[in-house]
């Protein structure tokens, strides 16, 4: 009589620690907080140090003039020229400090954003920017939280990766520019570890709420699709409805045409005139061939369709080697590859690339860990782009969408394997009533 007993029990492999690096080394975190404590105060500083709409070193908001004036046109009662850009104009006049500007930035978000910015449009316009300001630094902060579980570089190193963050140039761009990209992020991250937690509801609930960036929200959710997690995605459609209902509320049930009409003005001129911060397959297209060029859109349709059939392939990959999504790698090229397919993508949008560093810095040997500083000043070249002609950040978020798909691939061949082991040691385990633990063969 021949047997075999069961192969002892063996859990998925976890990441070690990493061996020496900088990132070790309690010196690298007190610089990172310092800058970014010096940072902050100067922002600080130089907001409160002007009136009105000035700050000591310029007008003060970036982007956020077009927010402001969306909220104002709500609780004014002018709902129905919520992209009317007279409208638009006449409340923003007042909003570009001594820049004495006659143009008018463009709110090309759906109506029920707007109702959000209405509670910050009762506020005077610094008062205001500055109570955003905040928020966008707590989601981003929240942001890091709420992954820090599934990372565990970031749980050792939580307050150097925090200074990174907030330092990081399109995120700090975003933070102080008046942008939501810190937002974008947040809902990202909470889906991410809804997911992670086995909670598809929670996730569905989280990507709903991106819907008010469909071009980010609609590509995690083709995802969820191709791997049938149906209660993720049916969340999410259920959590768009209460969405859809407030618009119509604020702007009519034809909204989605009116606002479909605002967003081809917006991407038509915006083409134009920030070619240069465009960091997609289709805006540097367009920025390489001229807007609209059948080749290059021809070349970023192609770009596309690619990315697509890759981040499907790692969610398929990652649905077979798990009962539930809970790849790093598989997220960290999710988030770098939907800033690629989006066709619309500007430098401040790379501040989400902040996670899937975080992540690749994890999966990196220790004597890589530099390449975490090399892509923190890479992101400062932004500053550079108008003079280059195009943005150096797509450069980045290229590099890191490959480097994030070599790591998932990585992540899915090891979790493959677990489950092949498993799957052996299921076959191999005796039968109740076999004795001393042992399986017959013959």
């Amino acid at each position: 009589m021949e047997t075999v007993t069961s192969p002892p029990r063996s859990s998925p492999p976890r990441s070690s620690p990493p061996g020496s690096s900088f990132l070790d080394h309690p010196r690298t975190t007190r610089l990172a907080v310092a800058l970014v404590v010096a940072l902050g105060l100067a922002f600080l500083v130089s907001t409160l140090g002007g009136s009105g709409s000035n700050a000591a070193s310029g007008r003060i908001g970036g982007d956020y003039p077009a927010f402001y004036a969306a909220g104002k046109i709500v609780i004014g009662g002018h709902r129905d020229q919520l992209y009317d850009l007279a409208r638009h104009q006449a409340e923003q006049k007042n909003l570009f400090g001594d820049d004495h500007s006659d143009g008018v930035v463009y709110f090309p978000y759906p109506p029920f954003l707007a109702a959000a910015y209405a509670p910050l449009a009762a506020l005077p316009y610094k008062s205001s920017y500055l109570v955003h300001t905040a928020m966008m630094a707590l989601a981003l902060l929240l942001s890091l939280r709420l992954i820090r579980p599934m990372i565990p570089i970031l749980d050792r190193r939580f307050a150097l990766f925090t200074a990174f963050s907030f330092g990081f140039y399109p995120m700090f761009r975003a933070v102080t520019g008046g942008q939501n990209t810190a937002l974008t992020l947040f809902l990202l991250a909470w889906s991410w570890r809804a997911a992670h937690d086995g909670n598809d509801g929670w996730a569905g609930v989280a990507l709903g709420l991106l819907l008010y960036k469909p071009q980010y929200a609609v590509p995690v959710l083709g995802l969820h699709v191709v791997v049938r997690r149906w209660r993720t995605v049916a969340a999410a459609c259920v959590t768009a409805v209460p969405l859809w209902l407030v618009s119509a509320v604020l702007f009519g049930p034809g909204w989605l045409s009116s606002w479909w009409q605002q967003v081809s003005r917006y991407a038509a001129k915006d083409a134009l005139v920030n070619a240069s911060n465009a960091i997609s397959f289709l805006g540097l297209g367009d920025n390489t061939f001229g807007v609209g060029n059948r080749v290059g859109r021809a070349i970023a349709g192609s770009l596309v369709l690619v990315t697509g059939a890759a981040l499907a392939m790692l969610w398929w990959r990652s649905s077979r080697a798990s009962d539930r999504f809970a790849g790093n790698g598989v997220m960290a090229a999710t988030i770098a590859g939907i800033l690629l397919v989006s066709p619309h993508s500007m430098f401040y949008d790379a501040g989400l690339l902040v996670a899937p560093l975080i992540v690749l810095v994890e999966v990196l040997p220790a004597r890589h860990h530099r390449w975490l500083a090399l892509g923190w000043v890479v992101a400062l070249s932004q500053t550079a782009a108008d003079w280059l002609g195009w943005s150096p950040l797509f450069a980045l978020v290229v590099a890191v969408f490959v480097a994030a798909v070599a790591a998932a691939a990585r992540e899915g061949s090891l979790n493959s394997s677990v489950v092949r082991h498993r799957a052996l040691v299921s076959r191999a385990r005796p039968r109740s009533g076999s004795p001393g633990g042992a399986l017959p063969l013959g």
